[in-house]
Formats: C-alpha cells, sequence, structure tokens
C-alpha cells in the first residue's frame, strides 16, 4: 500500500526535502559544535543520518529539513549574489565602505534568516576574502575578548595578524596578507556579504 502511495506521491511531482549545503563538510572541523563531518554533511551525535538538522519523516527516514540548495541559491541570486565556486558559496561585494555596523545592518537586510557579512567557516572562505578584504562577521563589541561570529558559528577562520587580537577596536577585518586584523568599528571599510541560510544576532 505504501509503495503505491509513494508513486502516486511522485506522479503528482511533490518533491521532499533535500540535504541543505549549509551542512556540507570535508572534516569535522567544518560543522558546528555538536556536530560530526559524515558523508560530506555535518550531523548530529544522535541522528544517524547524514545532513540532517531537524528530522521530517519521509517513509519512515529523517530528511534535512532546512531550505533545499536549488530554493535557497535561486533566492541569494535574486537578492544579488553570485556563487562563487572556489569558495563554494554565494557571496556579494560592498560598492561603498562603511562602518561595521552599518555593514552587517545592510548585509542583513538582503534576505531575511539568510544574508550577513561573511563569516570565514572554511579555508577556502578565508582565502576567497583576501582577494576582496574588508570586514568580516567576527567580533568582540558584546564581551571584551570574546570574538564570536555574527551567526554564532564556531571553528571559523581566524588567522590573527601579529600581535592580535588587540584592544584597539572590537571589529574585524581582513587584508591581503590573508591577516586578520582588529579595527575601530566605526572605520568606513569595504566588506563582503554572505547568503547561506543562516540567520545572524546583531
Amino acid at each position: 500500500m505504501r509503495r503505491w502511495w509513494c508513486c502516486f506521491v511522485l506522479m503528482a511531482g511533490c518533491a521532499f526535502p533535500a540535504r541543505s549545503s549549509r551542512y556540507a563538510c570535508e572534516t569535522t572541523a567544518d560543522c558546528d559544535s555538536g556536530r560530526t563531518c559524515e558523508d560530506g554533511f555535518c550531523v548530529t551525535a544522535d541522528d544517524g543520518f547524514a545532513g540532517i538538522d531537524a528530522a521530517v519523516m519521509v517513509d519512515s527516514r529523517p530528511v534535512d529539513a532546512a531550505p533545499d540548495t536549488q530554493t535557497l541559491a535561486m533566492q541569494c541570486e535574486a537578492a544579488g549574489y553570485v556563487f562563487v565556486a572556489s569558495a563554494n558559496g554565494h557571496y556579494r561585494r560592498s560598492t561603498t565602505n562603511t562602518s561595521w555596523t552599518n555593514a552587517q545592518a545592510t548585509c542583513k537586510s538582503h534576505l531575511a534568516g539568510a544574508t550577513h557579512l561573511i563569516v570565514l567557516s572554511t579555508a577556502q572562505e578565508a582565502t576567497y576574502m583576501t582577494t576582496q578584504t574588508g570586514w568580516i562577521g567576527l567580533s568582540d563589541a558584546a564581551t571584551e575578548g570574546s570574538y564570536v561570529t555574527v551567526t554564532a558559528e564556531t571553528g571559523d577562520q581566524r588567522p590573527w595578524g601579529a600581535g592580535e587580537p588587540d584592544t584597539d577596536g572590537d571589529c574585524v577585518r581582513m587584508d591581503a596578507d590573508a591577516r586578520t586584523w582588529v579595527s575601530n568599528c566605526n572605520d568606513n571599510r569595504a566588506y563582503v556579504c554572505e547568503c547561506d541560510g543562516r540567520a545572524s544576532t546583531p
């Protein structure tokens, strides 16, 4: 009975949720705290299935409930983001320099709950950012000396420059020397926005 029902659903054009690229990984270091990398996707220790965040049951199997990759990509591109293969993500370069706070607010406004200042989640993103330079989604504005990303991701890339992080400012930029530096948040700098389906706090 179930087999016939499944066939009917598929013939009706119903598409089940697919794994989301936002949970793709190469090693466990690419995943948020509490997840491990299995079969190329970040999974929680208790779900036992690759790429799963919130369980949606399909034929007794949970599948990733996050927005599917194609839908998210279309939304990002409609908001002016371009896919960069070398960094495996969608990004949008600023056309004007501004403060860190304004940069984050601008990025966040592009697509509700999905865009923010770039977070250097992988070495590939860090390499990409050296060709762009400017503000990144990292600061210690909330608690001095405790640097957190705008998306609360952990394990992000922080190739600090010599003597960094210092106390000269609260916001972080990436320079062409492939190093991150702390600056005054009111400095006017370029920036890059990222569209990955992650909500941001500030």
